[in-house]
């Protein structure tokens, strides 16, 4: 494998912490009257007190003047101010602790740590003290979500097509239903490491398959599925795959093309009076001379979907993909980002608020 393949898999593989943070100028470059205006407020950098940060795996708000970060295999709870307040010490193979803890999420009373290599979800407290674990569920996964400790939503990532979203009964411990169903192309883009969010509103629960601008709900305990079909968009490209399990199998660097040629839907995001389905639309080019793939023609695009008309609204917004390493953060109907350096020593990592005008 030459260089540059090599470079496109490890490319692909962190394909996920591309974000749509800007410059002032990137911004202005792409105004449009198509296009609303995407502005960010910094929040605080994130400085290094108690330890180093690396690559951020994950992040998530516990209140409105703390946030949690996974980095470098670790729990490390943040003040809005930027600085380290605690780090968890829970890392080890005990029945209550992780190896590499990749995903979390938190409610009113509870943190829960989904850690890759056990494939178990561990509870803890607020304050980092071991609660329960689960460790019956037993599959690969992009994300997850608590609801009122009753159910947990898996969003599954094993190359199957049956059941995109795995309903899990907390009390009868036990897969009680698996909605949605993956296409050929879902599995190929699936191969894309990104967190799309399981959205909780009103007794519904949204999600989003990665080919189609299209997203989906059900109501928790009812558990039909409903399809929303998404806003028509000429540039959203998906070419048909007749076998993606073939084709990645056997042919991974064919997969690999059809990811940097293709659109993909990779997140959504709770905000007031709706849901902003994020997309990429645009390829991936890679320079063969300079051995990286250059990113100037793809786009994120923001789509706006409003509960009031159930209806996409005439509101979109595009941003430039940016080689920095980010993470989303979805809080109390605002979005959040964490533009990560992996390098504090030339320039901090920070939290930003998404503006979306």
């Amino acid at each position: 494998m030459n260089r540059l393949k090599i470079f496109i898999l490890c490319f692909i593989l962190g394909l996920s912490i591309l974000s749509c943070k800007n410059s002032t100028q990137d911004r202005q470059s792409l105004k449009s009257n198509n296009f609303g205006k995407i502005d960010t407020t910094l929040i605080c950098f994130l400085e290094e007190n108690i330890d180093v940060i690396q690559n951020i795996d994950d992040a998530k708000f516990l209140n409105d003047s703390i946030f949690i970060v996974i980095t470098n295999k670790e729990l490390i709870k943040y003040n809005i101010s930027g600085k380290q307040i605690k780090l968890f010490d829970n890392t080890g193979s005990g029945p209550h602790e992780y190896i590499t803890p990749s995903l979390i999420d938190i409610n009113d009373s509870s943190i829960y740590v989904w850690c890759n290599s056990s494939m178990n979800l561990i509870e803890y407290d607020h304050n980092g003290k071991f609660r329960s674990v689960l460790t019956n569920y037993r599959k690969a996964i992009k994300n997850f979500k608590v609801y009122q400790d009753k159910y947990i939503f898996f969003y599954k990532n094993n190359g199957l097509k049956q059941g995109i979203i795995d309903v899990y009964d907390i009390k009868k411990e036990k897969i009680i239903k698996s909605m949605g169903i993956f296409t050929d192309e879902d599995l190929i883009l699936s191969i894309v490491k990104f967190k799309p969010e399981i959205i909780l509103h009103d007794d519904y629960v949204y999600f989003i398959r990665p080919s189609t601008l299209n997203f989906y709900r059900f109501k928790i305990g009812v558990f039909d599925i409903e399809e929303t079909k998404g806003v028509e968009d000429v540039s959203y490209h998906i070419e048909r795959v007749d076998d993606a399990n073939h084709l990645i199998n056997t042919q991974r660097m064919q997969a690999f093309e059809y990811i940097y040629n293709n659109s993909i839907t990779n997140n959504i995001f709770l905000v007031k009076d709706g849901l902003i389905i994020k997309s990429e639309i645009g390829k991936y080019y890679p320079n063969e001379r300079k051995k990286i793939i250059e990113i100037n023609k793809r786009f994120n695009i923001f789509n706006f979907y409003s509960f009031s008309k159930l209806n996409y609204e005439d509101i979109t917004w595009k941003s430039n993909i940016s080689s920095m390493s980010c993470n989303y953060l979805n809080y109390k109907g605002d979005v959040f980002i964490i533009e990560n350096t992996m390098n504090n020593e030339t320039e901090k990592s920070k939290l930003s608020k998404i503006e979306f005008n």
